[in-house]
């Protein structure tokens, strides 16, 4: 085929052609619809006018019928969403060497609207805008436009090295789209092993004993498979977030991590004839949960199961003054007077917590009572598996302004509230003997251990089954009832 030379316009748009006789035409093969997946890079490139590629030569182009079929560029460069208008020159071309060539005759730009399509755009104002459009961009300038009617380009390294965005790298391709029609996103499409090997050391430490990391890969391969579509609407499958799973790319590989997923590959866990659910969580603190007493409905294989060797597990501590958790509550249900926490008697995890106020009541279930905190001043909850220690003492003097006695305890009246602006759940009260500043101490406190929804595989319990000798399909039969791992 014709050549295909994508090459940074620091200098004339006729040098290229001193190229074109030397290439090739580029091809990146596609993955199978089975085993590739596309991530959305959304904790750093979600809706962003621009992204800036750190590679020195790589494949521009789009997708089709399994391959990557585009230019070759060389150069620093970034790629932004193009709100300009055009207007047609009438030029067509079969790279973009040509495509160059032709735009620095009329002074317009080299536009790519299909693979191995390419026309002439002219800047216009009166011309067309478009919520599809792609541009490159070189020093300040636009080199090339990205325009399909269909889809959206992707970049992959073309010497062998891994794409390369801010302090990111990544194999596979990337994808570059204005999915919802305005600013970029960037997706990574990248085969399902390739993904783990980053996804499993980000949400396992390398270190720990291989069949726990093997355990590792199957469950998140497992998850992938059954998780996969969840974001369709917005142009990827997975996120690069705890939505879904961590995902930092190939520079957060580790070697074990790799041998792990190798080791395992196309290996999952099956209940039924059917790759499952496999959740997964740090720690559970002795026993795990029933995935319907967290999440509403029932699956046979997300059944509490007692540790076997969980050696290590989180325990924490949280206090609430009930003047915080007004603060939490949408509904007027008055002053709070009580926090009730109602418990699975088979795994000791919280699945009711009643607020009650002097007008109402609060009821919150299952996982929403983690989620409930999530705007306090540290968080949600760590885990469902806790104890509730009430306040003993519903009043304190926090300043007094002469002694108390007997008699004039008895005869204190509120006289306002002023100090609760200074000091939350403060009142200025009076006496016969003088005034006070008084504190509602009204408060709960949760002694918890364990973090993280409580369902499925722990990975510390995983850990310490590798520790002790069992085989990652021991450790995954263990906590996922009736499964086969195949």
């Amino acid at each position: 085929m014709a050549a295909r030379i994508f090459k940074r316009l620091s200098v004339i748009f006729f040098s290229l052609f001193a190229f074109s006789s030397l290439c090739v035409c580029s091809r990146l093969s596609a993955l199978t619809d089975d085993t590739e997946i596309r991530i959305g890079l959304v904790s750093l490139y979600n809706e962003v006018n621009s992204i800036a590629i750190n590679n020195e030569s790589v494949l521009a182009g789009f997708e089709r019928n399994g391959e990557l079929v585009g230019d070759i560029l060389h150069g620093s460069f970034s790629v932004a969403a193009d709100f300009s208008a055009y207007s047609l020159t009438g030029e067509t071309a079969s790279s973009y060497a040509e495509a160059a060539g032709a735009a620095a005759k009329t002074g317009g730009i080299p536009a790519c609207v299909g693979a191995g399509n390419w026309t002439v755009y002219s800047p216009d104002v009166n011309g067309s805008t478009s919520s599809r459009r792609v541009a490159v961009i070189d020093g300040g300038k636009t080199i090339a436009i990205f325009d399909s009617a269909s889809d959206f380009p992707q970049i992959a390294n073309a010497d062998g090295e891994m794409l390369r965005l801010g302090e990111r790298s990544y194999r596979g391709r990337v994808e570059f789209g204005r999915y919802a029609g305005a600013a970029l996103t960037a997706v990574n499409v990248v085969n399902i092993d390739e993904y783990l090997y980053s996804s499993v050391p980000s949400e396992m430490p390398s270190g720990w004993p291989i069949e726990a990391l093997k355990a590792q890969a199957v469950a998140a391969r497992s998850y992938t498979r059954t998780r996969r579509g969840v974001h369709a609407d917005e142009g990827y499958e997975l996120c690069d977030g705890v939505h879904c799973q961590m995902y930092l790319g190939a520079g957060n590989e580790s070697e074990s991590a790799r041998a792990a997923v190798d080791a395992t590959s196309g290996v999952m866990a099956y209940y039924g004839g059917r790759p499952i659910n496999a959740t997964y969580f740090s720690s559970s603190g002795g026993v795990t949960e029933d995935g319907d007493k967290v999440w509403g409905n029932e699956i046979p294989y997300l059944k509490s199961v007692k540790e076997v060797a969980e050696k290590e597990y989180k325990v924490w501590t949280r206090s609430f003054q009930f003047y915080e958790i007004e603060r939490l509550i949408t509904e007027s249900i008055g002053k709070i007077v009580n926090v009730s926490i109602d418990s699975n008697p088979v795994s000791g995890r919280a699945r009711r917590m009643t607020i009650t106020g002097e007008t109402g009541e609060k009821i919150i279930e299952k996982d929403a009572i983690r989620s409930f905190f999530t705007q306090s001043a540290d968080g949600p909850l760590d885990s469902l598996n806790f104890s509730v220690s009430p306040s003993e003492a519903p009043i304190s003097i926090i300043s007094v302004g002469s002694e108390l006695t007997d008699k004039n305890i008895a005869e204190i009246y509120i006289t306002s509230s002023n100090a609760a602006a200074a000091n939350p759940g403060a009142f200025n009260v009076i006496s016969v003997s003088g005034s006070y500043s008084m504190k509602n101490t009204d408060s709960v406190t949760f002694i918890g251990k364990g973090w993280g929804h409580g369902v499925g595989m722990s990975q510390y319990g995983a850990k310490g089954m590798a520790e002790e000798g069992y085989s990652y399909d021991q450790i995954l039969r263990h906590y996922f009832t009736g499964i086969e791992v195949k």
